[in-house]
């Protein structure tokens, strides 16, 4: 990213409130254009790269009581954090999406909030069928009551279980085996 273009009116971005940006020569030539747009009405989202790591920056214009923008008002956020974990979700969920196995991703609760194609393809539920509802598992075929009793103590105790379960897919015709890790 190269020199703050900052000069002798600031040595960091904080230093540039209240001072009128288009007075200092050389300054962020997008920055100006952005606050042009905005002193035209427009609101106006912008990310700009500083000291390696990216801002957000919203410009919003204020108008007088007879609708004519007076100035903008500027708000600036540093996203880098944001976009370094937007980057490893998308490329979590891209291995979710391709792998085999069947996966369902649940919250504390057991609310279902998502669920991959091998799922669907196991079980016949698609993903709109389960978004929302709580993981249950109709049929547990070998199981006691005490056995699930135990599962569920498991589960609340240390956050994970891990075994297989029997169980029907939504046509009823078919069993399958499901290895269920909660984590």
């Amino acid at each position: 990213s190269g020199g703050t273009g900052l000069g002798q009116h600031a040595s960091s971005p904080a230093q540039l409130v209240g001072l009128n940006v288009s007075k200092i020569p050389g300054f962020y030539p997008k920055v100006l254009t952005d606050l042009a747009r905005t002193l035209a009405g427009e609101i106006v989202i912008s990310d700009y790269e500083y000291g390696g790591q990216v801002y957000r920056t919203q410009y919003f214009p204020v108008t007088n009581l007879f609708g004519r923008v007076t100035c903008a008002v500027c708000t600036t956020v540093n996203v880098s954090s944001y976009n370094r974990m937007y980057a490893e979700l998308t490329l979590a969920n891209a291995v979710i999406d391709q792998t085999s196995d069947a996966i369902v991703v649940a919250d504390q609760h057991r609310g279902m909030g998502s669920v991959n194609a091998a799922f669907t393809a196991v079980t016949g539920y698609a993903l709109e069928e389960v978004v929302g509802r709580r993981i249950v598992i109709p049929e547990m075929s070998g199981f006691s009551f005490t056995e699930l009793r135990n599962l569920a103590f498991r589960l609340r105790q240390t956050g994970m279980w891990e075994g297989e379960i029997s169980a029907r897919r939504k046509n009823g015709q078919i069993k399958f085996l499901v290895m269920w890790t909660w984590d």
